[in-house]
């Protein structure tokens, strides 16, 4: 199965434009040492599609899920290695954010896994009137995940 699809990249800057590079999103790469539990949370709980199943790829468990907009890149840690952080705890990804339509039924589905949530749900007090409400868990890998409405009109 082809890992790559087709994702819109935005338009070059023109002849009078400079500066920034012009990109899509592909893919967010989660490591876990707990890979059959975090895929098993990215594909039941919060519904991924599995675009490659797990595979062996060099020293790790490897698979591909559609988060709709990019993909995530799910990978165990080399077999028989530590999964620390390389350049420590404050670097790399913060969280992942999903959007969902309703968080009533986010929490509906945690509360059937019985996943707890970590924070929330609340609005962020982003002095923005368009803020969404949102809740986050944490994956089995420690990621922290939000999900959130939509932007309000």
């Amino acid at each position: 199965m082809n890992t790559y699809r087709a994702v819109p990249v935005p338009e070059s800057p023109g002849p009078n434009q400079t500066g920034s590079l012009r990109c899509s999103m592909h893919s967010i790469a989660i490591q876990t040492d707990c890979f059959d539990r975090s895929y098993w949370f990215y594909t039941e709980v919060v519904g991924l599609a599995k675009v490659r199943e797990p595979f062996p790829f060099k020293t790790r468990t490897l698979a591909w899920l559609d988060a709709g907009v990019a993909l995530i890149e799910l990978y165990s840690t080399k077999h028989g290695a530590d999964a620390a952080m390389p350049l420590g705890p404050a670097n790399g990804i913060d969280h992942v954010a999903f959007v969902v339509e309703r968080l009533d039924e986010v929490i509906a589905v945690l509360e059937v896994h019985g996943i707890a949530i970590a924070k929330g749900p609340l609005v962020p007090p982003s002095g923005d009137p368009r803020q969404p409400e949102i809740l986050f868990v944490e994956a089995p890998e420690g990621t922290e995940v939000q999900f959130r409405e939509p932007e309000r009109p």
